[in-house]
């Protein structure tokens, strides 16, 4: 059962559409708050932070509340993997009205801009997910991902740019990709509902691929 919404709710612009950012944390305290930093400085205005703990014992949860008391906090008692936190996440999404989830690794960092850009390809109604490109935080120049392939003969997937230095090769417009990683992950909850939430049989991989 998910806790209570608190009772006093910032008030964010209204002119867009409401994102709900979700993290998952297992005993990642130091990574999770750096995480929280970049977020809470973002540029685009309407949106709720969330982090579903999944049974740390290093004190995460107490830290949160402590430096980010605006954040919205989902203790569970078990460890869920990353399908069965984002999924709690994915409800609270419902209950705040949300029209869009960004899945967010809590072990990234995120450019001030980085929100506002996904959406402005997120709106369009052809769209339902969306990823920026990943880098590797000590190497911030090379690709970790610039989207997923499937190979359909083996049912072999990977990361699309893997380990190459962006020198521009994949444009500076979106494009098509056969998956989005769940590393940053934005979906319009209008496609959770009518596909479904993350498959729980998976736990921790492969399942930003089957969704």
């Amino acid at each position: 059962q998910l806790p209570a919404l608190p009772d006093v709710m910032p008030a964010p612009a209204q002119t867009d559409p409401l994102v709900v950012i979700i993290l998952v944390n297992w005993n990642g305290r130091p990574d999770t708050l750096a995480c929280l930093a970049s977020l809470r400085a973002m540029t685009y205005r309407r949106k709720r932070i969330l982090v579903v703990d999944n049974g740390s014992s290093d004190g995460s949860a107490a830290e949160i509340r402590a430096q980010y008391p605006e954040v919205l906090l989902i203790e569970s008692p078990t460890n869920l993997g990353y399908v069965g936190g984002n999924n709690l996440g994915l409800r609270r999404a419902h209950e705040l009205k949300a029209e869009y989830a960004l899945l967010l690794n809590n072990d990234t960092v995120v450019a001030l801009d980085c929100l506002a850009r996904l959406m402005d390809v997120a709106v369009d109604p052809t769209v339902g997910m969306v990823s920026p490109m990943i880098y590797y935080a000590s190497l911030p120049e090379t690709l970790w991902s610039a989207g997923g392939r499937v190979d359909w003969t083996r049912g072999h997937t990977q990361m699309v740019g893997e380990d190459q230095v962006d020198a521009g090769q994949f444009g500076a417009e979106p494009y098509e990709t056969d998956f989005v990683s769940g590393c940053a992950l934005l979906i319009r909850l209008a496609v959770v509902d009518q596909i479904g939430p993350l498959d729980e049989r998976f736990f921790a991989y492969y399942e930003d691929a089957e969704w």
